[in-house]
């Protein structure tokens, strides 16, 4: 269960960052120049094939000019189509949070 929730976020950051790079005309080559990585690990996170760690993330995240915040997908973007992601999610939780939660994806 947990690794189809990571392979969710990994593909929705990856997504992320590709529509960032398109956005600003910037290649492939040209972002992994940016942080000091290859163009095939920068093909590799934006197929969602890689995790990102999170200083990785930030460095992407300058190197574009973007807030992290835009590269970071909502739970719901990520565990939408997977009831059974969010309730492993809410099994962790205490009952006030999973009302919280509950609320928020209605």
């Amino acid at each position: 269960m947990r690794d189809e929730f990571a392979n969710r976020l990994n593909e929705e950051i990856g997504r992320r960052i590709q529509n960032e790079r398109r956005e600003n005309k910037v290649s492939q080559s040209g972002l992994a120049s940016r942080i000091g990585l290859t163009r095939t690990a920068i093909i590799k996170m934006e197929g969602g094939r890689q995790r990102i760690p999170v200083d990785q993330l930030y460095r992407i995240a300058l190197a574009l000019s973007v807030n992290v915040n835009v590269l970071l997908p909502d739970i719901r973007d990520v565990a939408h189509t997977s009831p059974e992601l969010i309730e492993v999610a809410r099994s962790r939780l205490d009952t006030k949070q999973k009302k919280e939660i509950r609320k928020l994806l209605e």
